[in-house]
This record gives structure tokens, sequence and C-alpha cells, in this order.
């Protein structure tokens, strides 16, 4: 059975094993508890029998004694901590010596390592006394976390209550969602629990049906004030599109006092009364409705129908998923899966990962992003060869549950995946025969993802073939191979493709330059014995995605914003249209939804702005990338704030500088504006050109300031124009000493825009002496 749907696994102390529950008062003075003990270890002689009863923190040991003559037994037991033994002191354990039969123990060990050495002493015997020497480990409580649904808030008194009966409370809550809580526990290893509350039932009622650490850390358990709860272990469900039927499997566990008959039913969306189903928990067969909806397991109680816990959403779940082994050694495998949701996730609460290689049960508490990575699961060796093939262990299953803690049916099935990149030949398959026959694996392809030249990395698919009336299929060897049909190299054994039976897929990232086919052996397994068929190939092409080469508007060139596929131009403000022209090597071109064999179309412009929709598709591929082009019309706008030096006074419809002084370059006049960081600022000639920063400023040039398609032209007034006209001065007169003295006493006028005339007025009007 596999591991992970086990109800109990064995653990270890030192050797592991789980011991059944021993009741109160097996040892402490009263004798030895034969019937609970397990074999641990025996001398050299076989004189001394070591047996233990152990859980947890704790543990009592008991021996028996044969020995031909009187003896003396001393018996030593040591911690070890930094490599030293520390002897435990009297009264720490409780003792019992009867002769040849004895115990030593405690209910309440201190976690750690220890040291136990029995040594035999007689009389007359010569030669080193008979001794055992046994060392085994006290475990420490570790955390364990619930996932409870069904509450409506944190469960007050909640408690968990272990094989021993010890009750521990969570030592830390977290909600999850709407009414799912998330509880640590601090537990023994190797000790189930049942949780209680006085709130509400649960639906793990004895230990038998208790929550055990040794399936993982993490448990999903639901809360209800209804009588009719079960506990789910394991399911799986398929649906068979031909017959129209929904067939389903149900490790339910019925707890204790539940006597009541069940149903299952299913519903369609358009069925809320639903339909019962045919058969029983371990198989049973249901008519699919037009609209599923979910299954459920109903209690027959007093000629009613009572809904239990059990319920499960056929709703349909996408997902882009891949495994991977962070291993490249042939044999060794460290699982790691990454998940991505294809559309909304809002509806998840957990998704719960089971692998069936191992008792660690990953959940993952939805964040928003829909992309996750789980894993890395503890390097283990893989092989074909196992205890039973017919119950596979190289899987895992993923499985979503939602926000009131029901699972979706359609779990996915994710196969273990062995990277065996090291290998640099295809590798030698001794002890298994050669499978003759000629299968047809359909037309096996390769769909690249990647739309870049050269870089290849996408997924294969085949058609899975009857390789035999008893042949099962246990596996696909994947090597790189060159146009010669050469082995490069390894690149995975993906073990019992069982997702789909009949439709075999697997991704490959960053395929080799020289590699042009995957060569694939199949694997199959009959009457206990594994074969490998004929090898065959698949076609790695490098697909190549068309893309948006080239934009103009109105005959300039546009350019990406930030390498994205967003394109922006700003148009002039009475433009009325735009002619487009997309360049795109070997694409088909579609701007605003129709088809531009050229690539040119006209658009109309309305209003401030105008989105254009360009879409580039690659022919014979299911690649179509979009494009956004903003056309944006100019509009005037106030963007000048205050300035360092001088005013900008509103003259007419215009707005003006005050003023420019001789000598001025284009560079100081802009440093002039104070600006927001988003706008920008030009110096334009009379020309409309850019005047450079380290130029004197024209006459005629004129300030843009620019925020977008948002824009303010600003004229310039120069202050020596400013003076002649103030004092009647000529343009053919130059301005002197005497006109500045006239203009300081006379006129007194501000001159730097401060406000107020002063010295530094004053400064700026010498400058302009010519």
């Amino acid at each position: 059975m596999r591991t992970s749907f086990r109800k109990r696994s064995l653990i270890v102390l030192v050797m592991v094993m789980l011991l059944p529950f021993t009741p109160s008062g097996g040892f402490g003075g009263t004798g030895v508890a034969w019937a609970d003990s397990v074999y641990l270890a025996s001398s050299d002689n076989g004189s001394i029998v070591l047996y233990g009863d152990f859980s947890g923190d704790y543990l009592f040991f008991d021996w028996e004694i044969s020995y031909g003559n009187p003896f003396d037994l001393v018996l030593n037991v040591y911690r070890v901590v930094d490599a030293e033994e520390v002897p435990l002191e009297p009264g720490e354990l409780e003792y019992v010596d009867n002769g040849d039969t004895g115990s030593i123990g405690s209910y309440h060990w201190a976690p750690g390592h220890y040291r136990l050495e029995m040594l035999l002493l007689a009389e007359g015997v010569t030669g080193d006394p008979e001794m055992l020497v046994y060392e085994f480990d006290i475990p420490d409580r570790q955390p364990v976390t619930v996932h409870l649904f069904g509450a409506s808030g944190p469960l007050q008194g909640l408690m968990a209550m272990d094989e021993r009966e010890e009750v521990t409370a969570p030592v830390s809550i977290r909600q999850i969602a709407d009414e799912a809580f998330e509880y640590v526990f601090h537990v023994f290893p190797d000790r189930c629990f049942s949780l209680f509350s006085d709130e509400y039932d649960f639906p793990n009622f004895s230990i038998d049906r208790g929550l055990c650490p040794t399936d993982g850390d993490e448990f999903v358990v639901q809360v209800s004030h209804s009588p009719y709860l079960l506990e789910i272990w394991n399911f799986y469900f398929t649906v068979d599109e031909e017959a129209g039927v929904l067939r389903g499997w149900l490790g339910v566990s019925l707890p204790d006092g539940f006597n009541y008959d069940t149903v299952i039913k299913i519903f369609g969306e358009d069925d809320p009364d639903g339909e019962s189903c045919e058969g029983f928990f371990l198989d049973f067969t249901c008519a699919m409705p037009d609209k599923p909806s979910h299954v459920q397991v109903f209690a027959l109680d007093g000629g009613d129908e009572w809904p239990t816990n059990v319920m499960f959403r056929l709703d349909d779940v996408h997902l882009d998923i891949t495994v991977k082994d962070l291993d490249s050694r042939f044999g060794w495998v460290k699982q790691e899966i990454e998940f991505r949701v294809i559309g909304e996730e809002d509806g998840f609460a957990l998704y719960r990962l089971v692998p069936g290689f191992a008792s660690d049960v990953r959940h993952v508490i939805p964040d928003g992003s829909g992309s996750y990575t789980v894993g890395t699961w503890e390097t283990q060796q893989f092989d074909f060869i196992g205890p039973d093939f017919n119950f596979p262990s190289n899987f895992v299953y993923l499985q979503l549950v939602d926000k009131e803690g029901n699972f979706y049916a359609n779990s996915v099935i994710l196969s273990v995946v062995d990277n065996m990149t090291d290998e640099i030949a295809m590798l030698e398959y001794t002890g298994m025969n050669p499978l003759s026959g000629d299968f047809s694996h359909g037309d096996p392809v390769f769909r690249d993802d990647d739309k870049s030249a050269g870089g290849r990395a996408g997924t294969v698919e085949w058609q899975v073939p009857d390789y035999g009336e008893y042949e099962q299929l246990a596996g696909y060897d994947l090597y790189y191979a060159n146009g010669d049909n050469d082995i490069l190299g390894g690149v995975a054994r993906v073990y019992d493709p069982i997702a789909d039976p009949e439709v075999f897929t697997h991704k490959l990232s960053n395929v080799p330059p020289d590699a042009k086919k995957l060569a694939v052996v199949p694997i199959v397994y009959s009457f206990g014995n594994f074969k490998y068929a004929p090898t065959f190939h698949v076609e790695l092409e490098d697909r190549i995605a068309a893309r948006l080469d080239h934009l103009y508007v109105n005959g300039d060139e546009v350019f990406p914003q930030n390498g994205s596929s967003n394109y922006e131009i700003i148009v002039p403000l009475d433009a009325i249209e735009a002619a487009i022209e997309v360049v795109s090597e070997g694409g088909v071109v579609y701007v605003d939804d129709v088809h531009v064999p050229d690539g040119t179309r006209t658009i109309g412009l309305s209003g401030d702005e105008t989105v254009v929709t360009i879409l580039v598709d690659t022919p014979d591929t299911e690649w179509a990338d979009v494009y956004t082009l903003r056309i944006l019309r100019m509009r005037t706008a106030e963007l000048a704030d205050d300035v360092l030096f001088g005013a900008i006074v509103k003259a007419g419809d215009e707005y003006e500088y005050r003023y420019v002084t001789q000598g001025m370059t284009a560079g100081k006049l802009m440093d002039q504006f104070v600006k927001d960081s988003d706008v920008s600022i030009e110096i334009l000639g009379g020309n409309g050109q850019t005047v450079p920063n380290d130029l004197e400023v024209p006459t005629g040039a004129t300030v843009r300031l620019s925020r977008g398609a948002e824009f303010q032209i600003i004229t310039l007034r120069w202050l020596s124009a400013h003076l002649r006209e103030e004092l009647d001065i000529g343009e053919s007169q130059p301005i002197t000493i005497v006109h500045v003295v006239n203009f300081v006493v006379k006129k007194r006028n501000d001159v730097t825009g401060d406000g107020h005339f002063d010295k530094e007025d004053v400064r700026v009007l010498l400058k302009e002496m010519d």
C-alpha cells in the first residue's frame, strides 16, 4: 500500500517501529509488561535478551537473562552530550530487578541520545564478562500544522490528545480563509493524535483514526456541528467520456458511533436534487450531468438524507506543471514541482502535494501569485524494481482544497522524473529482455515554447500504444540524439506515466544546440519482469515566432517602451489621422482586428488618445503576439512652476518669461525653471530646432515644457529690450551706465522676479551695458 495513504506508518526509535498504545501501570514496579514490548537486541552469547516499549518520551526496557552461573547485573544508562557520556542519577529512572528478569525506564525521558550498558559479573568465570550495549534516541516534540475548515472563528479550547492521552494546546493560530484557520501543535513524531473541542465535532473520533505525524506534518480537517462526519484518507476519480460516467473510489473511515447507511450522489449546476450513484465507497459509478457540480456522501437517518462532510468538487481546473529532479545522477531523485494556475485561483484555500515515495505531504497556501515551487523532497534512490509494481510509489498527487475544506475530484497525478543528464551514453539494459514488435506512437511531436531562434524548450507528446496483452507501461527513458540518431546524452527517466493512459507528455528545457532528436526507450512490465521496447525518435524542430520588427507612424519609427510590447507616439494637436506601418518578417499582421497583408493601415484619431491593437500571428503555430500602440495628440497645459530667476507673465493667450539676460546660454536658461521630475524642457530656436546647452539663447527662441502629450510654449523677453523700451533707447544706441542709473532712479522696476527692487536688480542691470 502506498506509504502516503497509510492510516498509520511505522516509525523509529533506533530501529524504526511503532508500538501499540500501552495503558498506564504496565511498569513502575508492578512487573514486566511483556505483551507490550518488542525485541531490541541480545548479547553476543545470547545470555541477555533486551525488549522495549516506547512512544515519544515514554520508554521502558525489559530483559531476560539465561546464565548458568550466579551473577551480578551491572546496569548503566548514559545520556550522550557532545560526545560525552553523562550517567543518569539514581531516581531519574524506575528500576525493577527480579533476578532473571527486570525493567528500567521512565514515563518522561528528556530528548536526546542515550547509551544502555548491561554487564554480567560471575565468580569463577574467566575472560571478558558478557555485555550488551544498546544506543537509542528519545525524540523531541515536532511542529505539525492542522488546516481546520468549517469554524467561523478560532476555536477556543482546541486541544490535541495523543495515544498516551497527553494533551497539548496549539502554539500558534493563523487565519487562511473565511472559515479556515491554521493551527500549529507540538507533538511527538511517533504518536498519532486526535483533536477535540467543546464547540465542534471532528471526523477523527478515535486514536485508531487519528492524525499521525508519520503521514506528514500537515493535515486538512473539517469540523461541524453535524454528527455525520467521516474521515477521508484517500480518493480517486476518473471520467469515462465515452460511457458518460464518473467512476470513483473513496478511502473513508467511519468514526465510532457512525451506524448509518450512506448514499453517494452527483449534482449538476441545474440539478440541485442530484442523482444517486451506483456502488459503494470502494467502487461507484455516477451518470454525468450536463454541467457537473459536485459529488457528496449522505447519511441515511430516520428516512432522510443528511449531508456528510465528504464532498468533492467537479470544477475544471487548469494547471501548468513542471516536475524537476535537482540531482543529475541516474537512479537518484531529488524531486521539485513547479505549477502555475491558469485562470483565477480565488476559490482555492490549499494546494496539497502527496508523494507516493515519502510520507512528507506538503501544503501550499495560495498567495495570489498563481505560481508556486514545492520541494525539494529528500534525495533517494529510485528504480523500477519494487515490492509490488501494482502499487507504485513513483508519483506525486497534486490535490486542491477549496475554502470550505472540500477536495477537487480531479487530482493531478505527476510521475516521478529522474534527471539523468550525467549519463553520456544510453543505459545498458542488463537484466531486462527486449520486447519485440512494431509499436505505433501516432505522430510524436515537439512543441517548442521558446520563441527565439536557436533556443528550444517545450513539450514532447505521443500516443501511448498497446504494448501487449499483459504488458504494462512502466516508464520512458529519454535521450538526446543527433541527426543520425547517435546518442548525445541522457535526459530523464519518467516513471509510470499514468496521468493520461492514452497520451504521454513531458517538458524539455534548454535543449542542446546539437540535439536534433529525442530518442525514447519504452520500459514495460509483465509477470514480474521488465522489458525494453524498440527505440523511437521525436524531431526537435526549432520554432521561431514572428515578431513586430519595426513600427512606423506617419513615417516616423516608434520604439517599444522599456523593451515591452507597448508603443507610444505623440502627434500634433491638429492631427486627424495616423498612417500606421507594421513590419514583421514571416508574420501575419492584424491592426485593430483587420488583416493588413502589406502591414499598412490609416487610423482616424479622436480625442486626446487613440489606442491601436496590433496582432502578429506566426503561421502554423498557436503563437499570436499582441502589441499596443498609444497615439497621443498634443494638448496644451500649464506646466510652468516658480522659476529661480525672473518671472512667468501671461501676455494675451501666451506666457512670457522675463527676462533673458545678456550672454545667457540655453543651459543656463533651462536651469531657471523649477519643474516636476516628469516634465521635460527644451529651448527651441526660431527654426524650431533645439538649441544646444552651451550656446547663447538666440533672438526669437522659445521654451517648450512637455509631459507626455501635454505641452506649454513660453515666449522670451530680453532684459535689454525691456530697458530700451522703458528708457526710449534706440536700437542702434549702446546701453550705458547713464541708462542704468536713470532706470534705477526713475523706474526701479523688479527685473529678477522676486517681487521687489534691490541691489540684485542693480547687479543684473549693470551686466546689460554694451
